[in-house]
């Protein structure tokens, strides 16, 4: 193991294979990772799920019925992360979004699925640890179910695609793999992976210059050591080409609409509302969505909603009723009239055919 010279505290608490992290416990909300600050939750509180740290919006987001500890932590030019080990107390299931990055997991025990964009994963790290890399080229739709009773220890590294970029060579690896949207690899990590994952799990919150260089040069190295143990046939591609852009200051700003908008699709996205939010008109906020979207705010919202919806009722998580008073409507008729518009079935011949499927399956 790494020697953390800075590490201090007369609290140490074991939390399965690892220490999570070293100092006294102080209590509060978990917030985004961007806004590096580091929260603990005691075992008798909920805390966040990790997809919440995924966000790029803001606000006020839902209790999660886990408990655990995390850790998160910014470095605004490159990466966030977040990581800890939480227990599931109820079965949940969680509709968020994923802002464009390379994807880094690490699971160092139990199990977790995630889905990014229809392309889902389990994860099992029950006989060794799993990492997994993602490479997201634009804000996707992110889904995770939670099991009851279940427990996980991981670390998640998000980094900013630019940072990326303009360190890369055409022709290195990292090029390649960030080539396509959605490009994969599933890797059985070394021992000194998962060694210099648990040295950051362990930490508590940098205050310091030097706190700060050890905490970035430690996930530098996790990357670089993914990268150096990958090859072409490790990584799997699944879509045509997504290019990124380099962004100016002004145009990441207006990318906080799309995070916002999917971070909120349970709350009321008004017009008027969303104007207020980000202190512009009405018109120009029609405008700048038009030009993000490529169509009108309100049909992205509404569409947005039924796919959530259709998820719910493809994984058998919710009744036609149900989601139809999730996706915002009061009758479920009128729900079952625009989920047919959208899809061309209607939810009850989706319910149908997945029962049907269910039956053969046994």
């Amino acid at each position: 193991m790494i020697n953390c010279g800075f590490f201090q505290g007369k609290d140490i608490q074991l939390c399965g294979i690892a220490y999570l992290l070293l100092g006294k416990c102080s209590m509060g909300k978990i917030q985004s990772f961007r806004t590096h600050v580091v929260h603990l939750t005691s075992d008798s509180q909920p805390a966040k799920t990790e997809e919440q740290f995924l966000e790029r919006g803001c606000g006020s987001l839902q209790q999660i019925p886990m408990k655990g500890r995390v850790f998160s932590y910014e470095n605004s030019d490159a990466f966030s992360l977040h990581g800890g080990k939480t227990y599931n107390e109820a079965n949940t299931f969680l509709a968020s979004s994923a802002p464009a990055g390379l994807v880094l997991t690490f699971l160092l025990s139990g199990k977790v699925n995630v889905n990014y964009d229809g392309l889902a994963f389990d994860l099992d790290a029950s006989e060794q640890p799993k990492c997994l890399l993602v490479n997201l080229s634009k804000t996707v739709p992110f889904y995770r179910r939670l099991q009851a009773g279940e427990e996980s220890e991981k670390l998640n590294v998000v980094f900013l695609p630019q940072w990326v970029i303009e360190r890369s060579r055409p022709d290195c690896m990292t090029s390649l793999f960030m080539e396509k949207h959605l490009t994969h690899a599933l890797i059985n990590p070394s021992q000194q992976l998962c060694d210099i994952a648990k040295d950051i799990l362990w930490m508590r919150e940098p205050n310091t210059f030097s706190e700060r260089i050890f905490v970035d040069r430690l996930v530098y190295q996790l990357m670089g050591e993914v990268f150096d143990s990958l090859s072409v046939a490790d990584f799997t591609q699944i879509e045509s080409g997504h290019e990124y852009v380099i962004k100016s200051n002004n145009e990441r700003l207006d990318d906080g609409l799309t995070g916002y908008i999917e971070a909120h699709l349970d709350d009321d996205l008004s017009l008027e509302r969303l104007a207020s939010t980000f202190h512009t008109s009405v018109s120009n906020l029609q405008r700048k969505a038009r030009e993000q979207l490529g169509e009108p705010l309100n049909r992205y919202v509404r569409r947005r909603r039924l796919e959530i919806a259709k998820f719910r009722l493809t994984e058998r998580l919710m009744t036609v009723s149900q989601a139809a008073y999730s996706a915002g409507y009061q009758h479920p008729s009128n729900f079952t009239n625009a989920f047919k518009r959208e899809f061309g079935f209607s939810p009850s011949q989706l319910t149908e055919t997945q029962l049907l499927s269910a039956k053969e399956d046994k």
